[in-house]
């Protein structure tokens, strides 16, 4: 049409005016296919028969599909959901007294070795839980299966004063929690504080609050000998 009323603007038929406004409605009409076919191109789409390729962003397994045919996609639905092939999300519920204290970029251990990094911490607490949301990444690796309820321990920064000795240097005398440290005349029995709600171990080493300092030497083998000294005498 545009070239039309030109033709006939250039013949005197018409008045120009007329050709200049078909001539901006065709640049209009021009701009808009041009960012069409953009848009296409950016999806992989074909115009004539109206669709196209949705690419995965990641290596994994489609585990939802929740698009069907004839129904729109927009921005807010996640057309699939993808399990990436070498790293999962764990979404657990952090206790209330532990809110304020756990934050991005803390480890998560899940047993017996897997070891992954806080994302994100949730700041509403769920009045029938008592707890928010905390999300960690983790890599792939045994028992790892998507959906699986498992449970994961937090590790922070230990309070001051606090040492880290070998797991098998933990022993119960009653119900008390001990270690035995050398000493110039032999080994001494000290009461020690495990850090954590249980004194998990992380990689066969366990926190202690109290009982030992910094340097000194405690027992991590032969200790069942050494209970028995200690509970004859």
């Amino acid at each position: 049409n545009a070239a039309r009323l030109s033709q006939l603007a250039r013949e005197g038929i018409i008045a120009g005016a007329r050709a200049d406004e078909a001539n901006a409605l065709a640049a209009e009409a021009g701009a808009d296919v041009a960012e069409k076919a953009r848009i296409l191109k950016m999806v992989n789409g074909v115009g004539a028969s109206g669709t196209y390729t949705l690419t995965a962003p990641i290596a994994g397994r489609v585990t939802t599909a929740s698009v069907q045919t004839g129904n729109p996609v927009d921005g807010t639905t996640a057309p699939y959901v993808i399990d990436a092939a070498n790293r999962y999300e764990v979404v657990g519920q952090l206790p209330e007294r532990l809110v304020g204290t756990a934050r991005p970029g803390m480890t998560v251990l899940i047993e017996p070795d897997i070891a992954g990094r806080v994302t994100a911490v949730g700041s509403t607490i769920d009045p029938a839980t008592r707890s928010v949301v905390l999300k960690a990444e983790i890599p792939a690796g045994p028992g790892i299966i998507a959906g699986r309820a498992t449970s994961m321990s937090l590790s922070g920064p230990a309070p001051a004063g606090a040492v880290s000795v070998p797991s098998g240097a933990i022993a119960m005398i009653g119900d008390k929690t001990i270690v035995f440290v050398a000493t110039g005349g032999g080994y001494a029995i000290r009461d020690v504080t495990l850090g954590g709600s249980g004194g998990g171990s992380v990689e066969g080493q366990t926190v202690l609050l109290s009982g030992v300092r910094p340097g000194e030497q405690v027992v991590i083998s032969g200790t069942s000998a050494l209970k028995a000294l200690a509970l004859s005498r």
